[in-house]
C-alpha cells in the first residue's frame, strides 16, 4: 500500500489498505493508515469511521483525534 501511494497510485494503495484491514480487523494501525489516505482523497465520512474504529481499538492514538477533527472541519462541521 505504501509503495503504491508513494508512486501516486491511490486506487491500488487504498485497495491494499482495505485488504490489510480485512486481514487484521483488530489492528488499529490499518484503520489509521486507511483513514489518512481517505482524508487525502477527501472521503471524510469514511475517514471519520476509520478513526472511530482505530480509537476503539487503541484510545491512546491522539493523532487520530486530530485527524478526525480535520475531517469534520473540512466537511464544514
Amino acid at each position: 500500500a505504501y509503495a503504491y501511494l508513494e508512486m501516486g497510485d491511490r486506487v491500488r494503495g487504498l485497495n491494499d489498505l482495505d485488504n490489510a484491514v480485512r486481514l487484521k480487523p483488530n489492528d488499529a494501525q490499518g484503520y489509521a493508515d486507511r483513514a489518512a489516505e481517505l482524508f487525502a482523497q477527501r472521503q471524510y465520512d469514511q475517514a471519520i469511521a476509520d478513526c472511530d474504529r482505530a480509537l476503539k481499538l487503541d484510545p491512546s492514538r491522539v493523532a487520530l483525534i486530530g485527524l478526525r477533527a480535520r475531517c469534520h472541519a473540512d466537511r464544514g462541521d
